[in-house]
Order: C-alpha cells, then structure tokens, then sequence
C-alpha cells in the first residue's frame, strides 16, 4: 500500500493560509499583524504564536467558524484529484496540514481521503475556547504524519508527500518521494524530487499517474 500525504493550505486551495483568511474576513487580521515576525525573529516560540492566534477566536461560535472556513475553496481541477484517489481505492490518503482540523476533515468527506492531521481546537459549550487540543509544530508536520500512522497501524509500501511551503520540508524529508506543488519561493528545488511550478492540479494529477 501507497500512502498519499497533501498539505492543504496553497496546495490543495488557492488560499495559502487559512489562518489569514480566517482572520480576514472576521476583521481581526490587524490584531495580529505582528506576530508572524515575532516568531520567525525568534522573539516567541511556536507554541506562543499558536496560542496568541487562537486567543483571537476565542468565545466564537464553532459554526460561524466552520461556515467561514467552509468559502474556503478548492482548487480549480480539484475533480481530477479525486479521479485519482478513486483510482487507487487501496492506497491511504492523508491531509496533513499546520492549518484548521475543519479543512481536514473537509478534505475526507468532499475529497474522499481517508484520514487527515491538522490543529485540533477546543470548544466549552458550542463555542471556540481559544485553545487547541493538538497540531502539528511548524518544523513537525513529518513526524507528525509518521507519528499518525505508527499510531494507527498503517503500514506502506511507500510514502509520497505533497507540499508547497517552508513548513512541508520536515515531510518532505521523511518521504520516498516528495513533490513540490505550486510552491512558495521559500522551497529550493534541491529540498524536493519532483519540483511542480505551475498551480494547475491536472499537473500534479499526471505527475501523480506517472509515479503510480
């Protein structure tokens, strides 16, 4: 059995962070224009960060969140990835993102995946709580994927990662073949096997066949 591990934000969406687009269109973005630099000046570790993000959100009600995360759209050509995962009933498809749980399990029952690893949030009495039970750390999402499927007993074959951000190169390295999808101008072609410029997924579906 193959495993198929995706990030979601800017790889499977055109939206490279769902964090920001949460925040836009819920007008706290400016609240939290500095805490990016923050962290990637070393000023605040990543736990920090998380936790000053999800302090913006907090005592909102979880459907108001979901309904915004839910305009959050695929990419253009999503159908043909689908096609694909279609065409592999017996491999595992895993979404594995530094973004909202609530896009991961998107990613199962509108993309048929089967499984996905992102930031688990609290909810007290129907609304967020400002805290997260879980996610992956910045510089973790590969053991947090291999961490998933030790835990679940999921044996491979092989592990092909997909990603796009400086975030993926921990499971890019932890992959057999790792492939970057219309990445960001942080991933070098040499952090990658198979470098995909171009944002069209019918790109990375042929790419997909071919390795298949």
């Amino acid at each position: 059995m193959r495993v198929y591990a995706f990030d979601i934000d800017g790889t499977l969406t055109p939206i490279r962070s769902s964090w920001w687009y949460a925040k836009l269109v819920l007008g706290l973005e400016y609240r939290s224009k500095n805490y990016a630099s923050y962290f990637l000046n070393g000023l605040i570790s990543y736990d920090e960060w998380v936790n000053l993000e999800l302090r913006l959100f907090k005592g909102l009600r979880t459907e108001v969140f979901k309904a915004v995360l839910n305009t959050i759209p695929w990419r253009h050509g999503i159908d043909k990835l689908v096609q694909f995962r279609r065409s592999r009933p017996n491999d595992f498809f895993i979404a594995v993102t530094g973004g909202f749980g609530f896009l991961g399990d998107r990613a199962v029952k509108e993309l048929g995946f089967n499984a996905y690893v992102g930031v688990e949030l609290e909810v007290l009495d129907g609304r967020l709580a400002g805290l997260s039970r879980c996610y992956p750390d910045f510089h973790g999402k590969g053991v947090a994927l291999l961490d998933y499927l030790d835990a679940n007993g999921i044996d491979f074959d092989k592990l092909i990662c997909v990603g796009n951000d400086v975030n993926d190169i921990d499971m890019f390295r932890k992959c057999d073949i790792s492939i970057a999808f219309c990445p960001s101008n942080h991933i070098k072609r040499d952090d990658v096997d198979i470098y995909i410029s171009s944002c069209n997924i019918e790109k990375l579906v042929d790419m997909l066949y071919t390795i298949a």
